[in-house]
C-alpha cells in the first residue's frame, strides 16, 4: 500500500571508548545513531541488541532500548555497553540491532540494522630470563627476554624492576625504555 511509503531508518556508530578497542575490553561505550531517513515519522520505535559470539552485553543481556518518536531527519543516539572476550580476534564487528517501530498510519515495521565496529589486536609481553646465580659479594648482569607474543605491537615500553627492602641484592638501574616491540619480536 501507498501508505507504507516513505519510511526508513539508518543507523551508524559514532563514537566508542575506549577509542581502541581491544579484546579483553570490559565496559565498552559504543554510540550509536538511529536517524529517520524516511520521509514521514515514525514511532514507537525499540531497538534490541543481539550479540555475536565474543561480545556480551556489559549489563543486561535482555536490554532493550525505548526511543519513542523520530520525525524525518531527526537521529537519536544510544549507548551500548559492551564486554569483548580475551580471545575475539582483530576484525571488523557487526552489532545487529533489532528495530520494532510504527509510522503515523499505525502501519507495524521490523528492520534489522547493524552497527559496525573494529576490534584491533593486543600486544601480550612475555618475560623470561635464564638461571643467574652470584655468590655473596659479587656483582652480574640480570638479562631478561621480553618477547611480544600479541598481535599488535606493544608502544612505549619500560621494564622496571621493583625490589622489596627483604631481598639481599641492590640494583643499579631499576628501569630501562625499550621503546616498540613488533608482534612475535
Amino acid at each position: 500500500p501507498v501508505d507504507r511509503e516513505g519510511v526508513d531508518i539508518f543507523s551508524e556508530v559514532v563514537e566508542t571508548d575506549p577509542k581502541q578497542l581491544r579484546s579483553g575490553d570490559n565496559y565498552v561505550s559504543v554510540k550509536v545513531r538511529l536517524t529517520n531517513t524516511g520521509s514521514k515519522p515514525v514511532e514507537e520505535l525499540r531497538l534490541t541488541p543481539s550479540f555475536l559470539p565474543g561480545i556480551d552485553p556489559a549489563y543486561s543481556s535482555d536490554e532493550v532500548f525505548y526511543i519513542g518518536r523520530l520525525n524525518e531527519g531527526q537521529s537519536k543516539v544510544i549507548d551500548l555497553g559492551l564486554d569483548l572476550d580475551d580471545d575475539l580476534e582483530k576484525g571488523r564487528y557487526e552489532l545487529p540491532l533489532v528495530t520494532e517501530f510504527e509510522d503515523v498510519d499505525s502501519n507495524g515495521y521490523v528492520r534489522n540494522l547493524t552497527g559496525m565496529v573494529r576490534i584491533e589486536g593486543k600486544p601480550d609481553l612475555e618475560i623470561s630470563s635464564d638461571t643467574n646465580q652470584i655468590k655473596a659479594g659479587g656483582r652480574t648482569d640480570l638479562e631478561l627476554e621480553i618477547t611480544n607474543t600479541g598481535s599488535q605491537s606493544a608502544e612505549g615500553v619500560t621494564v622496571r624492576a621493583i625490589l622489596e627492602e627483604s631481598q639481599p641484592f641492590e640494583v643499579d638501574d631499576r628501569s630501562s625504555y625499550l621503546g616498540e616491540i613488533e608482534p612475535n619480536e
